[in-house]
């Protein structure tokens, strides 16, 4: 056994095969300083995520892992996989010591790969791919050799006097172990020549069990990493117990034994460092015993591989380690500077780790303690600057923790408090004194104190505290603003409208949305007046365009054809397809249907492509019955006539679908099949048009002070009977002898027994007809009318008055009448007049004088006139005129004595008028299809139909200057007696002033919709009085003289109502009737010879000219809206037809409250 391994060495020592040189580390000693390791893992393959970052090959890949996945894709044949992570690492991986032995391995696996790649290719007669690959092969066996020679030479030239001693020694006993041999078998009595030994089998042997125990302690080794990295130190550490102990200690596998060390001093490392932070003093000094004690059993087996000798020099470790813990001072210093900058820039965890390295891995000992203080006072600081920055961005929970750290790292840091069981480390009370340690603890209270104030100062608190999302909140209303802002000055007013609003709605306090929106709609009423000074000005232009003959032009009126319904190819197959002849004696109905099938495709002439001809005929089987048995003859008949004698013969029905007729028991309507119930909801609006309406009001008089009206036809008790009457008269009977009922509850619910073909037709028909009946039509009459009157007039009226002047006298005093000046009156014997006209008289209604005279025979100037006027029309041109003063009046009096001879004067009309009137009025009404509505904005007018004449005053005694008796004079107007007069559409003594619209909208095919329209607009004009003024004249000249008027009022109404069936387009608008006139009357008057005098005549001339213009449209428009008030076809801005208003504004028991948008919705919207 010995011979066999000294054999086996020898031959390993010699070749140098897998030898590997190692650099051998001095163990480090001082007087009395215990010297850490240092922070850095050992030097060994780390540990890596299998599964993340075996392909992601860079340095710190795991060389061991990698190893073991290429040869399990060698194993599993995945041979290009394996060489091309095989060619990665050896690409990417730089060759060091650390990692030297593992890429000799991963090269070999490489050079195998391209020898069994070659094979294959020779297999698959790839000669060419064949020959690459043993280059590759032929390539790799020469670096091998290289590497090889080159650590031959390497060891020689290093250790080439203990090699040759070595060999020596191996030569001698390899000779003793021969001697030995020969005396063995020269006692056992064995020939002294026996066979040689097969020193290649016992080679392979022992090499064998080298890679088998090699594998074994790779994998230990990756177990014991992982399970070490978990915190499993115990399991780790007995992982790699194992691996030593199996693992044969050779040059082969001295660098795995090496790793194996290191990764117990890993081990040892982790745990050391969880004693250091569990403050465990006497663990973490036993732990670097154990460390060391590994150091030294790893370096120990190297040696005894290697046959190399430890040799230590302590004086000089002694003075190296001195030399060492002054630069390590000089470093922390530097590293604290660097900490304190990192700290001010904010850099908290760079600090932290700079600090951490300073208390952890510097020795203390009396140069180096200020530091660690230091260091470690610092470190717990970065705390307090934590709580800082948090109580600055006033989150008090973060900044209170961080106080509570600072507390706690500074009663638990051992080089705070002091470490009496450790050398070097007394503590901030002991190094800096008492005052020092209450100088640290002060920092905390004024930090706490802070954060107190901070906290019942309302100015520092956040409002994210009580309000989570205030600054969101507030952040989506100043970019909702800016959008506004940014449409306001771009000019889009509508969406600065828009944004504005959804402001409103969001933030209803919002001061700056209201304003904006109180602005813009300014400047929109700015416009719309604009626009109505644009339409008023074309309305009176389209009158002067009114005066234009008409003209001829050409045009072409296309006309527009309906769509026609087709029926299906199946169902044109049924009528085309022609059997002449099919016989069926108690044939099952399936057999009878497969026979009309067969006859079908035979017969059906509609198609070309043999694969289409026929038709597919279905027979639904009852489950448990049997088909009925047909029997029947028919000659010569369509298939579809035969289908449907054949279901008729036996009970059954069919129905035509899109690709087959379905042959069923169910769903036919012949007698003796069983009956259904169903129950049909049935909307209002449906029921309306099935029964026409609820009727309007019976026949009650329209009288404001009647009772109100009777309720007319069309109630509720008779509305399932128009309803039943509509059904049947859409082809569905209700026989009582066969059980068909109808039943209506007077609300909304019908209840049907019938067959099941009747039933699917009624839900067939209410269905159609909810669809239809639950449209809805806005309608909208707007009447625009324009008026002007203009009036231009100038008249002179002459008076001469000459011969026998006398003064005029009171008959009563006998003094003189004075005029308006003060002047005595003067009558003269002869009077000419002018008698030129203005414009209100020369247009009156009548010539004929209206005057009421009184004349006393014998006491002519008592003689007496009263005007009797004609009513007049308001708004007709001759009114423009009326009610005008005269401008001036110019009189003269020619005078030879004290009384004048002559008098002349003359009246000056001069008058320039121009009024008018513009009328817009736009009733709009919503309504169902097929309902009628009626919209009234009106003044309630009720006035008198009748007058009583009044009573007749009564008079005292006589006078000498009537001439009469003692009775007064009465002079009466004729009363008026007047009938029952009053349009067809009001009553008499009641008008409606105002608008009213009555409509019935019909939506048609093609969205066309019919309208029956009844709009009116009615003006109240003012009042005529009919009938002359009542007068009572005293006999005595010195009686009173009553003059009253008749009070006979009648009022008059300006109307203007269409009543018309028009059809528009949905969302059309179209003109229904109006009205253009104009109506111009002019007067020129002179006084013959005089007028005729240049310049002087047109003082003796009167002229006047008016005009009166009018232009009446009315327009209708209807739209279909949906229920929730938007249009249906139309996306107009941002309303979309599903749209739904609202009030924004919702009244509670608590108030009121404002609607919110629901979460996602845009806020544009």
């Amino acid at each position: 056994m010995h011979l066999g391994k000294l054999i086996l060495l020898c031959i390993f020592a010699l070749s140098g095969f897998q030898s590997q040189t190692f650099s051998q580390e001095q163990s480090e000693e001082g007087s009395g300083i215990l010297i850490l390791p240092r922070q850095s893992s050992p030097d060994f393959a780390p540990i890596a995520n299998k599964d993340a970052d075996l392909f992601k090959i860079n340095e710190q890949t795991n060389l061991v892992d990698l190893l073991a996945e290429i040869r399990k894709l060698v194993k599993e044949e995945n041979f290009s996989q394996a060489e091309n992570i095989a060619s990665d690492a050896l690409d990417k991986i730089s060759l060091t010591d650390q990692n030297k032995f593992y890429l000799q391995q991963i090269r070999k696996e490489e050079t195998k790969i391209y020898y069994q790649q070659a094979q294959l290719a020779f297999k698959n007669k790839n000669y060419s791919l064949a020959s690459q690959l043993l280059e590759r092969y032929r390539e790799n066996v020469a670096i091998e050799i290289s590497e090889r020679k080159i650590q031959r030479e390497s060891l020689k030239a290093s250790t080439a006097s203990k090699d040759a001693s070595l060999v020596g020694r191996l030569v001698e006993e390899l000779d003793k172990a021969k001697k030995d041999l020969a005396e063995i078998r020269a006692k056992s009595g064995l020939p002294a020549d026996d066979a040689k030994p097969d020193l290649e089998r016992l080679m392979e042997q022992e090499k064998k069990k080298v890679e088998d125990t090699t594998r074994i302690a790779e994998s230990l080794l990756v177990q014991a990493q992982r399970n070490g990295a978990k915190g499993e130190y115990e399991l780790a550490m007995e992982q790699l117990d194992e691996a030593l102990a199996v693992l044969p200690s050779s040059v082969s596998t001295i660098a795995l034994i090496s790793d194996l060390y290191k990764a117990k001093q890993q081990v040892v490392w982790y745990r050391m460092g969880e004693a250091m932070l569990k403050g465990k003093v006497s663990g973490v000094q036993k732990l670097v015993i154990d460390w060391k004690d590994i150091e030294n059993s790893k370096r120990n087996a190297e040696t005894e591989t290697l046959g190399v000798g430890d040799e230590i020099d302590f004086d000089a470790e002694i003075a190296k380690a001195n030399q060492k813990n002054k630069e390590q001072a000089e470093l922390a210093s530097e590293m604290i500077d660097d900490a304190r900058d990192l700290i001010s820039e904010k850099d908290y965890q760079k600090a932290d780790d700079i600090l951490y390295k300073i208390k952890n891995f510097l020795e203390p000992s009396t140069l180096t303690w200020p530091i660690i203080l230091e260091a470690a006072l610092i470190k717990n600081r970065i705390h307090l600057e934590k709580s800082e920055d948090a109580r600055e961005a006033k989150n008090w929970d973060e900044a209170q923790k961080h106080l509570d750290d600072f507390k706690t790292g500074y009663y638990q840091d051992r080089d705070i408090q002091g470490d009496t069981l450790t050398y070097g480390r007394p503590g901030l009370k002991e190094s800096r004194g008492e005052e020092a340690a209450t100088d640290e603890l002060d920092l905390a209270e004024k930090m706490a104190k802070k954060i107190k104030d901070d906290k019942l100062d309302p100015y520092r608190r956040d409002i994210t505290e009580y309000t989570a999302d205030w600054k969101e909140s507030q952040a989506l209303l100043q970019d909702m603003l800016m959008r506004a802002k940014v449409q306001f000055i771009n000019g889009d007013l509508t969406g600065a409208t828009e944004t504005y609003r959804t402001v409103e709605t969001k933030y209803s306090d919002n001061f700056e949305a209201k304003e904006m929106l109180k602005r813009i709609s300014i400047m929109r009423q700015q416009e719309s007046y604009l626009g109505y000074l644009k339409t008023r000005q074309e309305m009176l232009e389209e009158i002067e365009r009114e005066w234009e003959r008409p003209k001829v032009f050409d045009r072409q009126i296309e006309e527009t054809q309906e769509a026609q319904s087709e029926a299906t190819d199946l169902e044109n197959k049924l009528d085309l397809i022609k059997i002449p002849s099919v016989p069926f004696f108690e044939s099952p109905l399936d057999e009878v249907m497969q026979e009309l099938m067969r006859q079908a495709k035979q017969f059906d002439l509609t198609e070309s492509d043999p694969a289409k001809k026929g038709v597919q005929i279905i027979v639904l089987k009852p489950e448990g019955e049997e088909l009925p048995p047909v029997t029947i003859t028919l000659q010569s008949l369509e298939l579809g006539k035969m289908i449907q004698f054949i279901t008729e013969m036996v009970g059954w029905t069919y129905d035509i679908r899109a690709d087959a007729v379905v042959i069923s028991k169910t769903g036919g309507s012949f007698k003796g099949r069983p009956m259904e119930t169903e129950f049909y909801e049935v909307p209002q609006a449906t029921i309306n048009r099935m029964t026409g309406g609820a009727g309007g009001g019976g026949g009650a008089a329209a009288d404001p002070f009647a009772p109100p009206p009777m309720a007319g036809a069309g109630g509720d008790d008779d509305t399932g009977l128009k309803i039943k009457a509509f059904l049947e008269g859409a082809g569905i009977p209700f026989d009582d002898a066969k059980g068909h009922k109808f039943v209506f509850d007077g609300v909304s619910q019908i209840i049907v027994t019938h067959d099941r073909r009747s039933l699917d037709f009624i839900e067939r028909i209410l269905a159609k007809m909810d669809g239809e009946a639950g449209i809805q039509v806005e309608i909208e009459t707007k009447f625009l009318e324009v008026q002007e009157g203009a009036l231009d007039e100038i008249s002179f009226d002459w008076k001469y008055a000459f011969g026998n002047p006398t003064y005029e006298r009171n008959p009563t005093t006998g003094a003189p009448v004075l005029d308006s000046r003060g002047n005595p009156k003067i009558l003269y014997k002869n009077t000419y007049l002018g008698n030129t006209r203005t414009l209100a008289t020369a247009h009156s209604p009548s010539s004929i004088a209206r005057e009421t005279t009184v004349t006393y025979p014998n006491n002519p100037d008592n003689n007496r006139e009263f005007d009797a006027p004609l009513p007049g029309i308001p708004g007709t041109t001759a009114q423009l005129g009326t009610g005008v003063s005269p401008l001036m009046e110019l009189g003269t009096n020619l005078t030879s004595s004290v009384l004048p001879d002559f008098q002349a004067s003359v009246l000056v009309n001069a008058l320039k008028r121009k009024q008018g009137t513009d009328l817009l009025s736009a009733p709009r009404v919503t309504v169902m299809n097929g309902t009628q509505a009626t919209i009234t904005i009106a003044q309630e007018f009720i006035y008198p139909t009748d007058y009583q004449p009044a009573p007749q005053p009564t008079g005292g005694g006589g006078g000498a200057l009537g001439g009469g008796g003692g009775q007064p004079i009465q002079i009466q107007p004729a009363t008026p007696s007047f009938d029952t007069v009053a349009p067809d559409d009001e009553q008499p003594g009641f008008r409606e002033v105002g608008v009213v619209l009555n409509v019935t909208p019909t939506v048609q095919k093609y969205n066309q919709i019919h309208l029956l329209l009844n709009p009116k607009v009615t003006e109240f004009d003012g009042f005529i009085e009919y009938g002359g003024s009542s007068v009572s004249l005293s006999p005595s000249s010195f009686g009173p003289t009553v003059i009253s008027p008749s009070g006979i009022l009648m009022p008059i109404f300006s109307v203007r109502k269409v009543n018309t069936e028009v059809t528009v387009f949905d969302g059309a608008t179209v003109i229904i009737g109006g009205l253009t006139r104009e109506e111009v009357k002019t007067v020129n008057d002179k006084i013959p010879v005089l007028g005729n005098i240049p310049l002087l005549g047109r003082l003796f001339q009167s002229s006047a000219e008016s005009y009166q213009k009018r232009n009446l449209l009315i327009f209708v428009s209807a739209n279909i809206v949906s229920a929730g008030g938007s249009p249906v076809r139309e996306n107009i801005q941002s309303i979309t037809p599903q749209s739904i208003f609202k009030d924004p504004v919702i009244l509670t028991p608590t108030g009121t409250i404002r609607r919110s948008f629901k979460s996602g919705e845009d806020a544009g919207n």
